[in-house]
């Protein structure tokens, strides 16, 4: 089963996993209620459809003031995503997540799956997060790092210390990030999930 964004965002606060405070509108009369509940300077507006690269198919935009946020939600709920993963009749949007525009300085992308091949649950992570990682991925396999759990889905010392190693952390994030994979990790396996995303996971001026 597919969740959309808003879906996996409350199963991930659920384990006490971070993520930025956001309002789902289903009517585009209410955006501008669900965007003051939120209490930020800028906003970001996205679409809730089945596809990535949202953000090229104008289903992601950042509005910078208040009275803007009804005219982008919209304009998103007018039109159809189209990307290269939705064919050229693309998608409807029924669903928009309001969210607080985050002050980032740093992407990272986080996932972990199950790898077939090596029938393991595998770790995966890239220190160029967001837009495009599919593309920056395939281009590159190399910048795509994998860390191997066992079957008791536990990591080694050295696989771990590899793994931080190659996202360039600051030493004073390893212990939070440590902290985030285990929580991951229980999602992952409590939830029975085959793939779970985190992209962009960002660093912001609090870290």
């Amino acid at each position: 089963m597919n969740l959309h964004e808003y879906q996996a965002k409350k199963i991930l606060s659920e384990y006490g996993i971070l993520v930025p405070k956001g309002e789902l509108v289903e009517d585009p009369e209410y955006s501008e209620i669900a965007a003051k509940k939120i209490d930020s300077d800028r906003y970001v507006i996205k679409a809730q459809a089945h596809t990535g690269d949202r953000k090229r198919a104008g289903g992601i935009v950042i509005v910078d003031h208040l009275e803007s946020v009804k005219m982008e939600v919209e304009k998103i709920f007018n039109r159809r995503l189209i990307t290269d993963q939705t064919g050229k009749d693309g998608l409807p949007v029924n669903q928009v997540l309001i969210e607080e525009m985050c002050k980032i300085k740093k992407e990272i992308y986080l996932g972990i799956l199950i790898d077939r091949t090596l029938r393991r649950v595998v770790i995966i992570g890239s220190e160029g997060g967001g837009t495009g990682i599919e593309k920056k991925t395939s281009s590159n396999p190399n910048n795509l790092k994998k860390l191997i759990l066992d079957i008791n889905y536990n990591q080694s010392k050295t696989g771990f210390d590899k793994f931080i190693q190659s996202l360039n952390l600051e030493s004073n994030l390893i212990l939070e990030f440590e902290h985030l994979i285990n929580s991951l990790i229980e999602l992952f396996h409590k939830e029975d999930a085959s793939l779970v995303e985190i992209n962009p996971l960002i660093l912001n001026e609090k870290n």
